[in-house]
């Protein structure tokens, strides 16, 4: 394919890759930065490339309205859980839950909305970064 034809800026999940020691993110808040912890218009700038990308991995036609209503709305209810723990999920594992979920290496993904992303990240919550938190936790 020419790479004339694909911006080099293009959006990507690829970087959100499974070879971490989620142990490490969940124990390195300063090299792992949390979504609380980002401003929020910041962490909206982030999550619309997250977004972004997405839709395109599941080849989903939608509008740049749409990927800044969903999320914008990723960002409001992860910050307003109370009882899954998203609010200190870090950026890369946020990338990496939804870069899994679209690739179809989750529960079935039935497109990109805040209800399927923001289950892929309850789903990892309480299972995969429950159990690195809580190795993270006895280790320190």
């Amino acid at each position: 394919m020419n790479s004339e034809i694909i911006p080099a800026n293009a959006p990507t999940l690829a970087k959100y890759n499974k070879r971490i020691n989620l142990v490490e993110v969940r124990r390195h808040p300063e090299q792992y930065p949390r979504i609380f912890a980002t401003p929020y218009e910041d962490a909206v700038e982030q999550m619309t490339r997250i977004v972004h990308a997405a839709f395109l991995y599941r080849g989903q036609d939608t509008t740049i309205a749409t990927i800044r209503f969903v999320a914008n709305a990723m960002v409001a209810e992860i910050n307003a859980d109370t009882t899954y723990g998203l609010r200190t999920l870090s950026w890369t594992e946020i990338g990496m839950v939804i870069r899994h979920a679209v690739l179809g290496g989750a529960k079935e993904l039935y497109g990109v909305s805040v209800a399927s992303l923001y289950g892929a990240l309850v789903d990892y919550a309480k299972n995969e970064g429950h159990d690195a938190e809580r190795k993270a936790s006895q280790t320190q």
